[in-house]
């Protein structure tokens, strides 16, 4: 099978020893929509029902200690931090190795908070979906969320797979497949330089830098929860050259009061 044809392979992150049930169900649903789900279990305390693909102890290896070692922490904050950490090093070694075409994760607001570090680790163009608890809360800080983060509240979450929470996660599901089939991720074959704006203003002198002048350009606004692209890890491509606002309004503005100057000149030089 070749590569644009082969089945996307989507990450299913949760806690396994309290969601097994949730968990096997949309893994299910994303093989019947044409899927690959690859499982990573993040539980801390207690041993999926299932064998996952990514074990809690790779996960915490990937953090640099051990399972034990975090349970003996006694601290479920403390803990889910550590595998926070794993979850989002493990996930982006394996992105770095083309094996990752989407994720989903599941949970509640400490899993959510583990979901969050995962999907910005994920460059742009990889569908990432959280289902959560507090999903569109005020309890998520702007500056968290992916540019591409899509989520849906868990409804009938934390009830066991009652019809409600089934309807969810399957859309859930269905949504990530199908972003992770008809997603056109951005190409490399040119430079990629990102800006910033502060508005249509400044936009209008950005549109001048044409794509065949020896790069693609790519503009975001700063408007958005205060985000900042070259804070994003998933808005970097991780190629080419960073290019903030300031020095570039200032650019844009001498080039203006020149502008201005010269005008001002030719009027006077015509007008005598």
């Amino acid at each position: 099978m070749s590569a644009s044809a082969r089945l996307p392979r989507i990450l299913v992150i949760g806690t396994g020893d309290t969601k097994s049930e949730e968990l096997l169900f949309m893994a299910e649903v994303i093989g019947k929509a044409g899927g690959v789900p690859v499982m990573v279990d993040v539980s801390i305390l207690g041993d999926a029902p299932y064998i996952p693909d990514h074990c809690k102890h790779a996960v915490a290896a990937a953090a640099g200690t051990s399972i034990a070692a975090i349970v003996d922490g006694g601290d479920e904050n403390s803990a889910m931090a550590a595998m926070a950490r794993g979850a989002a090093e493990l996930v982006r070694g394996l992105s770095e190795a083309g094996e990752v075409d989407g994720m989903i994760a599941l949970g509640g607001s400490l899993g959510t908070d583990l979901a969050l570090d995962v999907a910005a680790v994920l460059p742009l163009g990889v569908p990432k979906f959280i289902v959560s608890t507090i999903a569109y809360s005020h309890l998520l800080p702007p500056e968290r969320i992916a540019p591409d983060l899509m989520m849906i509240l868990w409804a009938g979450g934390l009830y066991g797979l009652n019809p409600i929470c089934r309807a969810v996660l399957s859309q859930a599901c269905g949504a990530v497949v199908g972003a992770a089939k008809a997603v056109e991720k951005p190409g490399r074959e040119r430079p990629l330089i990102g800006m910033t704006s502060l508005g249509s203003s400044c936009l209008k002198y950005m549109k001048v830098l044409k794509p065949e002048m020896g790069g693609s350009l790519r503009i975001s606004g700063t408007s958005i929860g205060r985000r900042s692209p070259p804070a994003q890890p998933a808005f970097s491509m991780r190629s080419g050259p960073e290019v903030t606002t300031e020095p570039f309004c200032a650019l844009v503005t001498s080039w203006m009061q020149k502008s201005k100057t010269a005008a001002n000149s030719l009027r006077a030089a015509t007008a005598s």
